[in-house]
This record gives structure tokens, C-alpha cells and sequence, in this order.
């Protein structure tokens, strides 16, 4: 009997541990940034540093009903970089990376899907363009 090594999956959802796919984030532990980086860095690269660091903070709250008096679900920072990895294995899967900086439309709801398919176009090397009722040119 003959035992093959497989790499595992990509991305892996264990609760708000974030499981990190080697070609969308930089491997180890991110250290904080001097006061000089600030600014500096890619929106990816730090939401992937705070899902390291501090993977239980907070990036949204949304409604679990229409009625907000039934209460609100938070939605951790892990969470959210979790979803955009899964987006990102996607677009990769689907698309390949992108060499010259290709454009994808996102068509739908200004929600956490949003910042989501920004994450993942932007870790894949694409850009987001995006509609909207207020924009002359969306």
C-alpha cells in the first residue's frame, strides 16, 4: 500500500482561526508596523496582519433581521479575511492571476460581499470596478 502526500486545501474555516493560502499571504507571524508604515501598506496586507493579531476585533455588525431590535451578528476581522481567501482561490481558479492589472465588474449590494471582492481582486492582481445609482459614469 502506497501513501501519497497531498498538500491540504487552500483555505480551511476552523471557527476565527485564519488559514492561510501560501500564494495570497506573506508566511508567519506579521509583526506591528513601525509608526513609519503607516500608510505605506496594502489594504490585504492588513487585514491579513489583523486576522493574525487580533482575530477576534470586530470588523462588522450586521442585522440579523429587518428589525434591528432583534439584534445584530458580529462579524470578526478573521471571518472576513477567510471569505475573501475563499474568493480569491476562486477568481485564481476560475481566471488565473492577473499580469496587467485586468479590470472585474461587482455587480450586487454594497454589503461585506463588497469589501470581500475587493480583497480577494486585489490579492489576485485584479481591480474592482464597481455600479452605482450615484455615480454619472457606474
Amino acid at each position: 500500500m502506497s501513501v501519497t502526500a497531498t498538500s491540504p486545501p487552500a483555505v480551511q474555516h476552523f471557527g476565527n482561526e485564519v488559514r492561510k493560502h501560501p500564494s495570497f499571504i506573506k508566511n508567519g507571524p506579521a509583526a506591528p508596523p513601525d509608526r513609519n508604515e503607516y500608510g505605506q501598506r496594502l489594504l490585504p496586507n492588513v487585514a491579513d496582519e489583523l486576522a493574525i493579531t487580533n482575530p477576534t476585533k470586530v470588523h462588522a455588525s450586521i442585522a440579523v433581521s429587518a428589525d434591528i431590535r432583534d439584534g445584530f451578528r458580529d462579524i470578526t476581522i478573521s471571518q472576513m479575511v477567510n471569505a475573501a481567501n475563499s474568493m480569491a482561490l476562486e477568481i485564481d481558479q476560475l481566471f488565473g492571476k492577473s499580469p496587467s492589472f485586468e479590470v472585474v465588474s461587482y455587480l450586487g449590494i454594497s454589503d461585506l460581499r463588497y469589501s470581500i471582492m475587493v480583497i480577494a481582486c486585489m490579492k489576485t492582481g485584479y481591480q474592482v470596478r464597481t455600479s452605482s445609482l450615484c455615480s454619472p459614469f457606474g
